[in-house]
């Protein structure tokens, strides 16, 4: 079963007694939340969600600002999670104090292959982060970080994840300046690693 709540204002309280459904539900398997005016603290109950319903296979949640606080809750419920495949977290406005969170959820996580943080505000400290947990994690097959502010020093943390990670296959680092130096720490990468 899918569901999607796109363009629908459910609130901080529509979302809360969603959450407290699904910690039971073992049918759902795919939720959309796009543009649901909630407030920075959804990630709260996103992570109740993971951490007990190991049923929903993708959840997609865009265009709901949301605080770095709120991303541990959502990071702690990713570390537990056993079921989600694919995490598409885009437009959330979140920052590298959040990418540092949401990396220590990444890197516990063993089961989620497809992850989307496209056009947030994720600097070359945040992707620091979240290079670090790839290199732990062996699920990741796409991670896709388009549109957001990463430079040549952020993919230089990230080239030397990918020397070590053997898994990832698909990268989008479109729409990033990411220049010469990022383009060059890339060229390094690739010649070094072995995935097939």
């Amino acid at each position: 079963m899918k569901l999607s709540l796109a363009h629908n204002p459910i609130g901080e309280c529509g979302l809360d007694s969603l959450a407290n459904a699904l910690q039971h539900n073992k049918t759902l398997s795919e939720l959309t939340l796009i543009c649901n005016a909630l407030d920075g603290e959804g990630a709260v109950q996103l992570g109740n969600i993971l951490q007990y319903n190991n049923t929903l296979k993708k959840l997609t949640y865009m265009g709901n600002p949301i605080h770095p606080n709120g991303i541990k809750y959502l990071a702690s419920g990713l570390a537990m999670n056993t079921g989600l495949l694919e995490l598409i977290f885009e437009s959330n406005e979140f920052d590298s104090r959040g990418a540092r969170s949401f990396a220590n959820g990444l890197e516990k996580n063993q089961c989620l292959t497809t992850l989307s943080l496209c056009s947030n505000h994720i600097c070359s400290e945040g992707l620091q982060y979240l290079a670090n947990a790839l290199q732990n994690n062996r699920a990741l097959t796409t991670l896709a970080i388009q549109h957001n502010k990463i430079d040549g020093e952020g993919v230089r943390h990230l080239a030397n994840a990918l020397q070590n990670n053997t898994t990832l296959v698909t990268l989008n680092l479109s729409n990033n300046p990411i220049g010469n130096e990022g383009a060059r720490y890339l060229g390094q990468a690739l010649a070094k690693n072995t995935v097939r």
